[in-house]
């Protein structure tokens, strides 16, 4: 199994708190060290914005009420 750390994260910790997308700044180094293409980061950026805004409004990942 090879698996790939696409570094960006997105958590709500304390969970009374707004989400917040963490480790960008890893994910961009990821890139400039060529373990992973831009494209794959900028996928990774909008899955996480997604998350984040789905986070937001209400919506648990994969579309469960919280």
């Amino acid at each position: 199994i090879r698996y790939v750390d696409l570094e960006i994260d997105v958590v709500r910790a304390p969970v009374d708190q707004d989400p917040r997308i963490i480790d960008q700044h890893l994910l961009k180094r990821a890139v400039q060290r060529g373990f992973i293409t831009e494209e794959m980061a900028e996928q990774s950026r909008a899955e996480a914005e997604a998350a984040y805004q789905q986070l937001v409004g209400g919506i648990g990942v994969g579309g469960d009420l919280k």
